[in-house]
Order: structure tokens, then C-alpha cells, then sequence
């Protein structure tokens, strides 16, 4: 009989032969355990369902993208279609989870386009913060208009897609050709409309004026005002056309306005705007004193040179064709002397007052004689060479005594003003009548009308 002592090591052997694997494989088991704690990701229990899934979205895409120089792809963690792409350069592309379309990009410099359903942009926003709103036509597609920052809108036509209005928040309405694109007309809110007419650019201003400019080089080509006057430039004023149909001709130092009726032409000083001087087709010329807008002298067609007192218009020299000169008073008129072309001299003789020493009496080298009224210093007869008598007839306001009226021999008449003493209608020994019209403030003498037609403005005005 064996000892029981062999049992025991048989025991002992079958024992350790299954004891070792085991125990390894619980260390394996251990050590795998270990191992998947260290490296499984963090999770936050507190998260929220919909946490707890953009979590396990992120922590996708972060295994998926390890290498940092390369764009970080962001998936919707329910449909798995892509929703963000972020570039290397910070750029950002964000996509519509279901159709996968556009929907917004971020740039690093912060422009943001954003898109619709079509790929359309339809919103912009630029780095300076300007937003830009873009609509389409539904049925075309194509664009209609485009609004910037809520006080610009760029409508568009249809068939072109080209600019056909810009609209401001202010009311300014700016229309474009579109064909060519090119600037048509602006209306303002005050209703000034400019208009572009190839290189002319009109403005029509609510007030009735209106101008016309050289696009290319910026200089004022023409003026219209309210009263239909056509004002012409040449880089200054060149030329006006008036509603009668007068021209008005700018040069450098007068203003020349030719009547369309006679063709007479009646220069301005251009600096005063008074009257310089008449010309008549026939080569008549008046030349006018600016200093109260009196008669100084004219130079007729044949030859005849007249010089009168700029005080009251009065004839006081004549350089006659033949060579011939007449002088006469320079207050009343008459003829003083009369030098002949061949020297010798006819002078009028004067008869004075012994006591006053005021003239009575002159006699005209023709023999004519002129009385006087030495008190008033005013001719009352006149005595022709055949004794023929006409009188001067004198008419006076009955309450203040003011000279208002004189009647002369030859039938020339004048009428003064009874206040302040100007001439205000004359009666031309012709039968013309001539009326005056004056600057109420400075008494100057601005028109004079004639019953013959002729009227002569001694102010240039609008």
C-alpha cells in the first residue's frame, strides 16, 4: 500500500496547473481594464441628452482629426452630414444638416456671406459692420434688388440683371441705363432731377431752374431760369437767349444784348450792369455815362459826332460832316457858337440885365432870338429871323409852385417829376413820346419806353 503522499502532490499539481493561466488571465483582464480607464474619453454626467450627443459628436471629430494643420470637419451627430468645415486660416463654412446646402460662411477678417436654398446669397456682412440684403424674383431666380444697411436698395431689371434703380432711405432715386449700365437720371427729395445726355449733365431744380454742365471737364455749360432767360457758358458766361429772343453776348469787361426784333445792340458794363453804349444796325451809336445813366454822346452813321451834359442830357457839342463845330449852353441848349470849317466863327450874342447881370436876350448866329425870364433863368420866347413868335408855355404844381411842365416853341415838351424833380415824359417835337422809369432808392435811371417801340433798359437785369 502506497503512501497517501503521492495523492497530495498530484493535487498540488493539478492545482497549479489551472491556477497560473487563471491568474494571468485576470492580470490581462486588469491590465486591459486600466488601460481603457486612462484612455476612454471624459464623460459629464450632469450633461443633457442633447449635450451629451454634440459631445459625442465633438469627440468624433476630434479622433478624426488629430493632425492640427488640417480642416476640422464637423458632422451632425443625427443625419452624420457634414454641418461646419473650419479652415486653417480661421475661415468658417456652415452647411444645412438635411440638405447639406450653403447655408453661411465667416471669414477671419469678419465678412460673413449667408446663402438660401438656391445658393443665393442673400445676406452679407462686411468687416466695417455694412449689411448687405440681396432679393431674387421668385419665379426667375434673378436678382431684384439689393439693400444696403436699410437706407440703400440697388433694384434690378429682370431681363438684364444689370442695375436698373438705387433707392436711398432718404427718398433719392438714382436710375441707370440697362442696356449699358450706364447713369440715366437722379431724382432728390426736394425734386431736383439730374439727367445725363451724353457728355451733358442737366439739372432741373425744383425752383424752375435749371443747368447743363460738361461731364469731362466739370464747367457750367448753361442755365435756364424760371423766367425762360438761356444763359450760355464758355468755363465763364458766354451767352444768354432770352424768352424774346434777345441774345446777351458775355466778354471780358461788357455784356452785349442783341434785340431779336431790330438787331440793335445795347452793351453793359459788366461789373455795374449799366448801360455802356447803343448800336444801331445802321451804325448809329449812343454812349452813356455810368455814373447816372445820361446820354454822353453818339456817333451817327454819316459822320456826326453829338457830346451832351450828363447832368441833363442837353446837346452841348456837335462835330458836324463838314468839318464844321456847334457849341451850345450847357444848361438851356441854345446855340453858343458855330466855328465853320473854314475857321471862322458865328457866335451868338448875349444880351445881359444891367442891374442883375442875368441873361435877357441871345441872338442865335441864324438871327433868331431867345428871350429869357431872368428870374427863373428859363426861356419864354423865341423870335425866328422871319419874326415869327412861339412861346414857351410853363406849368407849375398849384400847391408847392414846382416847376412841373414846360412846353417849348418847337412843341417839344417835358414833364417833371413834382416830388423829386426829374424828368419823368418827354413829348419829341416829332409827336414821340419818351417815359422814364427810376430806381425808387437811388433815382437812377433805369428804363426809358418810346411810343415808337424802341425801349432801352439802362440796367441789365434777369
Amino acid at each position: 500500500m502506497q503512501p497517501p503522499q503521492d495523492n497530495n502532490n498530484n493535487s498540488y499539481a493539478l492545482t497549479k496547473f489551472f491556477l497560473i493561466p487563471i491568474l494571468s488571465l485576470l492580470l490581462v483582464i486588469a491590465f486591459l481594464f486600466v488601460f481603457y480607464k486612462l484612455h476612454q474619453p471624459y464623460i459629464d454626467t450632469s450633461l443633457s441628452a442633447d449635450n451629451i450627443k454634440e459631445y459625442h459628436y465633438n469627440t468624433k471629430e476630434s479622433n478624426q482629426n488629430m493632425d492640427i494643420d488640417s480642416e476640422i470637419n464637423e458632422y451632425d451627430p443625427i443625419t452624420g452630414n457634414l454641418i461646419k468645415t473650419i479652415f486653417t486660416e480661421g475661415n468658417v463654412k456652415e452647411y444645412d444638416p438635411i440638405t447639406g446646402h450653403l447655408v453661411q460662411e465667416k471669414f477671419s477678417n469678419g465678412y460673413i456671406k449667408k446663402y438660401n436654398d438656391q445658393q443665393q446669397v442673400i445676406k452679407e456682412i462686411l468687416p466695417n459692420k455694412v449689411k448687405i440684403y440681396y432679393e431674387y424674383d421668385p419665379e426667375t431666380q434673378s436678382l431684384l434688388r439689393i439693400v444696403v444697411n436699410d437706407f440703400k436698395t440697388f433694384q434690378y431689371d429682370l431681363k438684364t440683371g444689370k442695375i436698373e434703380k438705387i433707392l436711398l432711405s432718404d427718398g433719392t432715386i438714382t436710375e441707370f441705363n440697362t442696356e449699358d449700365n450706364q447713369f440715366q437720371q437722379e431724382i432728390s427729395p426736394d425734386k431736383t432731377i439730374k439727367k445725363l445726355k451724353g457728355d451733358i449733365m442737366e439739372i432741373i431744380f425744383p425752383t424752375g431752374w435749371a443747368r447743363e454742365y460738361d461731364v469731362i471737364k466739370g464747367h457750367l455749360l448753361k442755365e435756364i431760369t424760371p423766367k425762360g432767360v438761356v444763359k450760355e457758358y464758355r468755363n465763364i458766361l458766354n451767352q444768354e437767349i432770352l424768352p424774346n429772343g434777345n441774345i446777351r453776348i458775355y466778354e471780358d469787361n461788357s455784356v452785349k444784348e442783341v434785340s431779336s426784333e431790330n438787331k440793335i445792340i445795347t452793351e453793359y458794363d459788366i461789373n455795374t450792369k449799366r448801360i455802356k453804349k447803343i448800336i444801331h444796325p445802321n451804325g448809329d451809336v449812343k454812349e452813356f455815362s455810368l455814373y447816372k445813366n445820361h446820354l454822353q454822346k453818339e456817333i451817327l452813321s454819316d459822320g456826326t459826332i453829338k457830346e451832351y451834359n450828363i447832368d441833363n442830357n442837353i446837346l452841348i457839342k456837335e462835330f458836324l460832316p463838314d468839318k464844321s463845330i456847334k457849341e451850345y449852353d450847357p444848361k438851356k441848349g441854345f446855340l453858343l457858337k458855330h466855328t465853320l470849317p473854314d475857321g471862322n466863327v458865328l457866335q451868338s450874342i448875349p444880351d445881359f440885365d444891367p442891374d442883375s447881370h442875368k441873361l435877357i436876350k441871345i441872338c442865335l448866329p441864324d438871327k433868331t432870338i431867345i428871350e429869357m425870364d431872368a428870374e427863373k433863368d428859363l426861356i419864354i420866347r423865341e423870335i425866328t429871323s422871319d419874326k415869327t413868335v412861339k412861346e414857351t408855355i410853363f406849368g407849375y404844381e398849384p400847391e408847392t409852385n414846382k416847376l412841373v411842365k414846360i412846353i417849348f416853341p418847337n412843341g417839344h415838351i417835358k414833364e417833371f417829376d413834382p416830388i423829386k424833380d426829374y424828368l419823368i415824359k418827354e413829348v419829341l417835337s416829332n409827336g414821340i413820346t419818351i417815359d422814364y422809369e427810376y430806381d425808387p432808392l437811388t433815382d437812377v435811371l433805369l428804363k426809358t419806353v418810346s411810343s415808337d417801340g424802341q425801349i432801352i433798359d439802362y440796367q441789365l437785369t434777369e
